[in-house]
């Protein structure tokens, strides 16, 4: 037992199984790996099964033996061989790891068992020989004992609808643990009942000795007088054993009836339910309807303001660059203006320069011809021509000079345009930087945007806030609604039972007629006990009618004198009716002690009657009836009631409890009466104010659900709200893109002017170089003429070039050539300035900035072309609002149908509570007409009256009731009468027993007058020793056999309402679909007598989604059983928790939806291992592991192949 205490692990899996000559496996065969969950597939006749009857065979499961009756049968044999012949060893080892899951501890295990050649059996553990009990000791301490776990093929439904009954209850007591306890209580119970035989026979003995002692006194007429007195006795037994098959036939007879009433009343409740069914339907298919078109429009309206935002923002981009383009076209018309005027300056120079031209051209020919009539000027004219020659030569020299000092000129020229270029460029950036929009002013209106936002945000915050209590308004006045809708049919069902008995009163003309005449002519009547008196709440109504049943039709008097009165009247009348009499009545106290016992379990009768005060002893009278009668609230009350001692119950639905009563009671006809009818006209005219004040109630709340000024407007609101914050959030967007993009045109415009300082700042070294070089050339080339004219003025005799130059003859003749030269140079200055301004580039740039101009204008034409015009976003506007006005009708039609939704499944609600009311008063019914039955059938026996019945036992039309009971027509006596008839029976019998006793002391007291007395007494003496310890040890059997029953009851209860309280969750995950309709299926499991259910059965009515409702199993398809049958494996496991279930082919019958539902329960929500053979590809894809199964005919055996799914996960 010490090491049986230490195996305590969180989980066990079955990792691998090894075969050796097993059924179709020939040799030794490893089968695995096992996982979590394990699908064995293959052919038909492959040997799938066998690897399940393996397991079956190791773990010693009830299985195996009923499958074969030989375990030789086991054992892999060939077609030639015999079983006798057959000595092969054959045995099945299963390898186990056990998991403690928190310390991470495992252990590794194996069991096996097998059959060696000489045909014996052997158990091993981890390869140890044990014997048998130990090897069944270790099997229950690993809770391996997986018996109510193994589900087979063609078998399942065997689990749940086995027509024998006790199946189901000997199931719970297995797996509860209470049947532990059954040895011990039928040991028990057989040594009471040898108790009671012995101390039966020993009381015959002893009454056979006392009655032979008074025949030895000589008391011969006292002894005729006990044998008539036992006579009496038999017989009044006999008319007991009559009444009480009666009492049986009236009870079946009346569970009939009631059971016929409830049916038809569930037949109508049926239909009524599918028709809210039907119409819940179209509602829902309306609804997905409206839902399409409001996403639908959703869409639109979303890609409308889409297209609205875009238009916006394309054309605030389109006039951005509108703005640029003109702002570009007016910087080159100007700059187009100022070259013009350059142009027309220039043609304006060279127009001068060339009649500057003609006019030195025509001087030079006039001074050529003075020169050649002068001798003294030519001759004055060569020297001058060798000074020039000289002067030439110096300027020859020197034109490299000249050149270089151009070049020079032209580079200092091209610097200062550049720098001026530059200049220009700086001078325009700065115009258009000055014309960009101030960022100070940018970012307060980015500011005032972002508090706008925050604005809008907040009152979007407080209308969602609004919704949200309006909707919880809504949900509130929803409950209210419904609750007022309830609390309305309920006065409506009130009200119309009050109307149908005032009808019913109306049409029974001649009786109310008579009554209200006696009313009148005799004032000590004061009505039908049923119109004076009424339950403080509807709820008693009905066990209050059935308390009182007996006396409800008594007419009231209050005197003897006025009750002859009555009955006198009424006999001329033609009628008979019981009167009470209210002076008569007994006095009769209340019993205090009852009413501390029943506490907050039920009330006394009493309490919950109002009583009319025309009469000060009406109170007394019905304090008579009920003094100790008890109200209750339902069947399960009224056990516990009977229990703790209470004698007499009654329930709310009108269910007796009395001493020596069947369970359930009789009524009478009635519940038409109407109580308190001394209040009806005034009740009547109540429940139609209360109807109208609840109808305004409701009619207001509903307007107030269905009001333009609630939630919609706040809807509305909310749109509106977002749109704004929407613009907003779109216009600080653009605004900071803005603000962006003149931060980045800032800094190019920056980084521009610097480059171009520093390009200004090069050229300006440029021509300092520049003019710097041209400085150093022009000394140069004066030092040059210097030297060239030296010899020259030697030889004229002058002492200086400039002497020379200063003489008269020179002064003449370089006048004249100085005039010459001037008007050649004059003429050459001008052809090279009409050259250069030829060669300006005015001209260019005036052409290609007219070009640029044209594309800017152009371009400025195709963007004001294509803008958007007001009218399309108008349009768009107009759209945008016919959409938000068909979302809103589409809102409130599906409000419509939400309200019309809620209202019928309220009302779908109420029809499956009075469904489900039906169907348990219908089971109940059923199991009491059943136990009636039985109660029959055994009383029959009992009374040992089968003989007496020739073709049916139940037939008690052939009993003669006449002669025992004095009852000529059975149909016509109630139920109350045959029960009082039986009280009558029982207390003469009571009284016989008395006398019996009285005789039995009478006889002791007699004087002895025989020898043979003594003897006899002493045999009485040592008979009544020993019936007294007889009694003694059946009291001490008796104590402890209620103890151990309290236990074994205990445990049996707790364990089947765990699984009841969740046998409907799983029921309802294996059938749910995905319509909003279908909340999946229902299980009714209940025990047919909770007090003693070993003796009882466990019923069980599942009932389908696609069902209203099950009588009888046989209703239900294969599939149906099966997911049924699975529920209940399931709801065992989860309280259970074994550590393997096997299951073999039980998908058979369902189709894929149901197939799916069934695998992801095993997947998801069972943490036991399973062993499945299946041929669903749903159920395969869903393992985690594979073991394929087939029969290799070429080897006769059969070959197991293994597959780990858990690697291809991923893939």
């Amino acid at each position: 037992m010490a090491q049986r205490d230490q195996i305590q692990y969180d989980q066990l899996q079955l990792c691998s199984l090894e075969v050796q000559n097993f059924k179709s496996f020939e040799g030794h065969h490893v089968i695995g790996p096992c996982l979590s969950f394990t699908a064995i597939v293959g052919p038909n006749g492959g040997g799938k099964s066998n690897i399940l009857d393996g397991i079956a065979f190791c773990l010693l499961l009830k299985h195996i033996s009923k499958k074969h009756k030989h375990l030789n049968e086991l054992i892999y044999r060939e077609e030639h061989e015999n079983y006798k012949e057959n000595r092969r060893e054959m045995s099945v080892k299963l390898n186990f790891k056990a998991v403690q899951i928190l310390s991470g501890q495992t252990q590794e295990f194996s069991l096996k068992r097998m059959i060696n050649a000489n045909g014996i059996q052997e158990y091993f553990f981890n390869n140890q020989p044990l014997l048998a009990e130990e090897y069944l000791m270790k099997i229950n301490d690993y809770h391996l004992n997986i018996n109510n776990f193994c589900a087979y093929q063609g078998k399942l439904e065997e689990l749940c609808f086995r027509q024998e009954g006790q199946h189901l209850v000997q199931m719970f007591e297995e797996l509860s643990g209470s049947l532990q306890f059954k040895p011990q209580c039928d040991q028990l119970n057989q040594k009471i009942a040898k108790c009671d035989d012995q101390i039966k026979d020993d009381t015959e003995i002893l009454h056979n000795l006392r009655i032979e002692k008074v025949k030895l006194k000589g008391l011969q007429d006292f002894v005729e007088q006990m044998k008539d007195c036992l006579q009496q006795q038999k017989e009044i037994e006999s008319q007991l054993h009559f009444s009480d098959i009666l009492l049986s036939e009236k009870n079946i007879r009346y569970y009939d009836e009631q059971l016929s009433t409830y049916t038809n009343s569930f037949q109508e409740t049926i239909q009524m339910r599918q028709d809210v069914l039907n119409e819940m339907r179209k509602q829902e298919a309306e609804m997905k309807k409206l839902q399409n078109q409001e996403e639908n429009t959703q869409k639109k309206l979303k890609s409308k303001k889409d297209e609205l935002l875009s238009m916006q923002s394309n054309q605030f981009n389109k006039q951005k660059e509108i703005d640029s383009t003109k702002n570009m076209i007016t910087q080159k018309r100007n700059m187009l203006h100022q070259f013009q005027s350059e142009v027309d300056q220039v043609q304006q120079k060279i127009k001068e320069n060339r009649q500057s031209i003609e006019a030195s051209r025509q001087k030079l020919n006039t001074i050529n011809e003075q020169m050649i009539d002068n001798e003294d000027l030519k001759m004055q004219d060569s020297i001058r021509d060798e000074y020039l020659t000289i002067k030439s030569k110096i300027e020859s020299e020197n034109a490299q000079i000249g050149r270089q000092m151009a070049l020079i000129e032209q580079k200092i020229n091209y610097l200062n345009q550049r720098k001026a270029n530059f200049q220009g460029q700086i001078y325009q950036q700065k115009n258009q930087n000055s014309k960009v929009l101030d960022f100070e002013h940018q970012q307060i209106e980015i500011n005032e945007l972002k508090k706008e936002q925050k604005a809008k945000e907040q009152e979007l915050k407080q209308l969602h806030s609004s919704l949200a209590q309006l909707k919880d308004q809504q949900v509130n006045n929803k409950d209210s609604i419904k609750v007022l809708e309830k609390t309305l049919l309920e006065k409506e069902y009130e009200l119309k039972d009050f109307e149908n008995e005032k009808q019913l009163k109306s049409q029974d003309v001649k009786l109310s007629q008579i009554l209200e005449e006696l009313k009148k002519r005799c004032k000590g009547y004061l009505g039908q006990l049923y119109e004076l008196i009424k339950p403080i709440n509807a709820q008693y109504d009905i066990a209050v009618k059935v308390a009182l049943s007996k006396c409800l039709r008594f007419l009231v008097v209050d005197t003897p004198q006025t009750a002859e009165y009555c009955t006198e009247f009424l006999k001329e009348k033609g009628l008979f009716k019981d009167v009470l009499v209210l002076s008569n009545v007994p006095e009769r106290h209340l019993n205090s002690k009852l009413v501390k016992d029943i506490k907050q379990d039920g009330n006394l009768v009493y309490d919950v009657l109002e009583v009319s005060r025309r009469h000060q002893h009406l109170d007394k009278a019905i304090r008579y009836f009920v003094a100790d009668k008890v109200v209750c609230k339902n069947f399960d009350t009224a056990i516990k009631l009977q229990r703790m001692g209470v004698k007499d119950i009654v329930t709310e639905d009108g269910t007796e409890f009395k001493q020596g009563m069947i369970s359930g009671g009789q009524h009478t006809n009635i519940f038409n009466l109407n109580l308190g009818n001394f209040k009806m006209d005034r009740d009547i005219k109540r429940l139609v104010d209360e109807i109208s004040n609840l109808e305004q109630k409701l009619n207001a709340l509903k307007e107030v659900e269905n009001g333009d000024n609630g939630i919609l407007k706040v809807m509305r609101d909310i749109s509106r709200v977002e749109t704004e914050v929407e613009l907003i959030k779109q216009k600080i967007v653009e605004k900071d893109k803005e603000t962006k993009n003149y931060k980045e045109a800032q800094s190019d415009f920056q980084k521009s002017v610097q480059t171009l300082e520093k390009q200004i700042q090069e050229i300006q070294k440029q021509l300092d170089q520049a003019t710097s070089t041209k400085d150093d050339l022009q000394r140069d080339l004066s030092e040059a003429q210097t030297d060239a004219y030296s010899k020259f003025v030697q030889r004229l005799g002058f002492k200086s070039i400039q002497d020379y130059e200063n003489s008269q003859q020179n002064q003449q003749v370089s006048s004249l050539n100085e005039e010459k030269n001037k008007l050649l140079q004059t003429i050459s200055q001008c052809e090279k300035e009409i050259e250069f301004l030829e060669r300006n580039d005015n001209f260019k740039s005036m052409q290609a900035l007219e070009a640029v101009l044209k594309q800017e204008e152009d371009k400025l034409h195709s963007l004001i072309s294509g803008q958007y015009h007001g009218d399309m976003v108008q349009k768009l506007q107009v759209e945008i609002k016919d959409l938000d006005s068909e979302i809103q009708l589409i809102k409130k039609n599906i409000q419509d149908v939400n309200s019309k939704q809620m209202s019928q499944k309220s009302q779908n609600e109420s029809l499956q509570n009075r469904l489900e009311h039906f169907q348990k008063e219908i089971n109940i019914n059923k199991i009491q007409l059943k136990n009636e039955q039985l109660v029959k059938q055994a009383r029959f026996e009992e009374a040992q009256l089968s003989h007496m019945i020739e073709n049916n036992a139940n037939d008690i039309s052939q009993l003669d009731f006449n002669h025992k009971l004095g009852i000529e027509n059975i149909d016509e006596i109630t139920i109350e009468e045959v029960q009082e008839l039986i009280a009558i029976k029982k207390e003469k019998l009571r009284k016989l027993k008395l006398k019996e006793d009285e005789f039995n002391k009478n006889a002791a007291l007699v004087p002895e007058s025989d020898p043979n007395v003594a003897l006899i007494n002493d045999k009485i003496t040592q008979l009544k020793d020993n019936v007294d310890k007889l009694s003694q040890e059946k009291q001490q059997y008796v104590s402890e056999l209620k103890k151990l029953s309290e236990q074994r009851l205990n445990l049996f209860l707790m364990f089947f309402d765990n699984v009841a309280s969740i046998i409907n969750d799983v029921y309802a995950e294996l059938t749910v679909k995905d319509s909003n309709l279908n909340q999946g299926g229902k299980i009714s499991i209940f025990i047919e007598d909770r007090s003693n259910p070993f003796q009882k059965n466990i019923h069980f009515f599942p009932m389908p989604p696609s069902k209203s409702h099950i009588y009888d199993v046989s209703q239900l398809s294969g599939g149906e059983k099966t997911v049924a049958a699975l529920a209940l494996i399931f709801a065992l496991i989860q309280v259970r928790k074994p550590p393997l279930l096997i299951l073999d082919e039980v998908d058979a019958f369902l189709d894929q939806e149901n197939v799916h539902l069934v695998t992801g329960f095993i997947k998801n929500k069972l943490k036991t291992q399973v062993l499945i053979i299946s041929h669903k590809e749903i159920v395969i894809k869903h393992t985690d592991s594979l073991i394929g199964a087939s029969f290799s005919k070429d080897q006769r055996t059969s070959l197991t192949h293994s597959l780990d799914l858990r690697k291809y996960l991923d893939k």
